[in-house]
């Protein structure tokens, strides 16, 4: 319980403090977006009216880092807080048509725990 300076001096009676308001985020990781490709940064050739209204209600970044100029490794980076050097994963990863059979063949690697693989699951 916190009080304030006239309750610690009798005038007033304690009170709780509020609880802090949970903050809300949300990641938007597309692929092949550009931060030019958004109306909200001048874009007059691609209608994004949601994200807009997200930026002008919210919060705007106008400075960010990728892990990476593709986006297996940026994922990758996002998924296990990890450099993609680290996880060995430096270019896009193709897909499968049978993605199942290339999970239970992955292997893992040296410098990885026994659970973890190249591939976000």
């Amino acid at each position: 319980m916190v009080a304030d300076a006239n309750a610690l001096s009798g005038l007033a009676p304690a009170r709780a403090a509020a609880p802090a308001a949970k903050l809300n985020a949300v990641l938007i990781l597309a692929d092949d977006l550009g931060w030019t490709d958004l109306a909200c940064y001048g874009s007059k050739l691609y209608e994004t009216p949601h994200i807009d209204r997200l930026a002008r209600d919210g919060m705007k970044f106008t400075q960010a880092y990728a892990a990476c100029c593709v986006c297996s490794p940026t994922r990758a980076a996002i998924l296990t807080g990890k450099y993609p050097a680290r996880l060995h994963i430096t270019d896009w990863i193709p897909g499968s048509r049978n993605s199942t059979q290339r999970r239970k063949g992955a292997k893992t690697q040296p410098n990885r725990g026994p659970n973890e693989t190249a591939e976000a699951r």
